[in-house]
C-alpha cells in the first residue's frame, strides 16, 4: 500500500516556508516538539505560547497608543487649523499684499489639497496600526 503526502512534521516544515510569521513557525515548532515527545501537562505549551503572544499583542496596543496622539494631533492641525489658518490669510493677507493666487486656486486648495493630505495621514496611521488591532 501506497502513501500519499508527508508526515506531520514534512507539513509543518513546508508550511512555515510559506509563511514568514515568527509566531505561526515558533507554534508550529512547539506541535512538532509535541508530537514528537508528547506532554505531560495536555496543552501546556500551547497555552504558554498563546499567553506570550497576548502579553507582545498588548505591549504593542500599548505603544500604538502613545503614538495614536501624536498621530490624531496632526490629524487634527492638518485637517482643521491649517486649513482655517489658509483661509484666513487669504482673506486678510489680500488686502495687505499682493497675492498671486487666483480664485480657482483658493478654492481648489481647501477643496482639493487640503482632503488628500489629510488621507495621506488617515493612511499613514492605518499602515502604522498593527494587525491584530485592525478587526
Amino acid at each position: 500500500m501506497k502513501e500519499k503526502g508527508a508526515s506531520l512534521q514534512e507539513a509543518f516544515i513546508h508550511a512555515s516556508e510559506r509563511n514568514h510569521s515568527h509566531m505561526f513557525r515558533r507554534a508550529l515548532a512547539h506541535l512538532t516538539q509535541v508530537y514528537e515527545q508528547g506532554n505531560r501537562i495536555k496543552g501546556e505549551r500551547l497555552r504558554s505560547l498563546a499567553r506570550e503572544e497576548l502579553a507582545r499583542q498588548r505591549a504593542k496596543s500599548k505603544e500604538f497608543s502613545g503614538k495614536l496622539v501624536t498621530y490624531s494631533l496632526m490629524f487634527i492641525a492638518l485637517s482643521a487649523i491649517i486649513p482655517a489658518l489658509f483661509q484666513a490669510f487669504i482673506v486678510v493677507g489680500s488686502t495687505f499684499m499682493e497675492l498671486t493666487l487666483s480664485p480657482l486656486q483658493v478654492l481648489l486648495i481647501p477643496a482639493l489639497v487640503f482632503p488628500l493630505i489629510d488621507l495621506a495621514v488617515l493612511q499613514l496611521i492605518r499602515s502604522k496600526t498593527p494587525e491584530f488591532l485592525k478587526g
